[in-house]
Formats: C-alpha cells, sequence, structure tokens
C-alpha cells in the first residue's frame, strides 16, 4: 500500500513516465499483489522467476497449514525459524543443477538465506493462494 501511495504522490520520481513494477521470486509476487491491486497505477511488470504457487512437493499438509495459522495469531511466535538444520533452498533447482545453489548464495546479496520462519510461511502461503484466484484479473502487460 505504501508503493501505491508514493506513486500517486506530488514529486514522484520520473514525473509523468509510466511506472514498471520489477520483481524476482517472492518479490514477483508482490509485484503481482501490486498489480492486482491497482492496476492503473502501473504500466506493466518485469518479472523474473516470480513466485506464483508453492510446489505441491513443498505444500505442507492442509492440517499443519491450519496449526500454522492458528501459531501465526500469536505475535510472539510470528518469528520463530520453521525448521532446523534442513536447508530448504536445494528444493528449488534441479539434481543436474544443484551447483548453482553455492554460485547464487556467492552473488545474490539481496536474497534472504535465513530459515524459513512462521510468519514469513503464512504470509507465502497466503500469497501465493490469492494470485492463483486472481491471476485472470491481472490486465497489466507483464514481461517473465
Amino acid at each position: 500500500d505504501s508503493v501505491c501511495a508514493r506513486e500517486t504522490g506530488a514529486g514522484r520520481p520520473g514525473g509523468g513516465l509510466p511506472l514498471f513494477v520489477f520483481g524476482s521470486s517472492m518479490g514477483g509476487a508482490i509485484a503481482i499483489g501490486l498489480a492486482l491491486r491497482r492496476p492503473e497505477a502501473f504500466a506493466g511488470l518485469l518479472l523474473v522467476a516470480p513466485m506464483v504457487r508453492v510446489a505441491p512437493h513443498v505444500r505442507p499438509h492442509k492440517l499443519v497449514e491450519l496449526v500454522l495459522h492458528a501459531l501465526g495469531c500469536v505475535p510472539i511466535l510470528q518469528d520463530l525459524p520453521l525448521f532446523r538444520g534442513k536447508d530448504l533452498a536445494a528444493l528449488n533447482y534441479a539434481a543436474d543443477a544443484i551447483w548453482r545453489l553455492d554460485e547464487d548464495r556467492r552473488l545474490n546479496a539481496l536474497h534472504y538465506w535465513g530459515r524459513l520462519r512462521l510468519r514469513t510461511a503464512r504470509s507465502i502461503l497466503q500469497a501465493t493462494d490469492e494470485i492463483s484466484v486472481r491471476m485472470g484479473d491481472l490486465a497489466n502487460p507483464l514481461l517473465v
């Protein structure tokens, strides 16, 4: 919402130039969410491997999701890591491309490499569920 508010404010950088949203991975989900909320605010989207769904083999069982949702309502628990020791980042790579994980860790300073926290897991599931339901409403041009 703050991005959309700034976009309409006086003195917006770029003046009257068209505004495009860029997002990669989770940032892609955020960009799609912005465009779904305020399609008139953006001329288009530039997306690199946008997170639009959680793969079925990674998504928790429905009962686990319900427990995560309930626990996520308790503020003191929201920042607790969900997994100990297991590196879930490797699940994003095909078996023959796992060598790229070390390279990505070294080169991608913007990527969060920490353990998944309850609030983040809950937000990811909620965002991807909303995107999957509303993707047909996306009217902005996009380049993926």
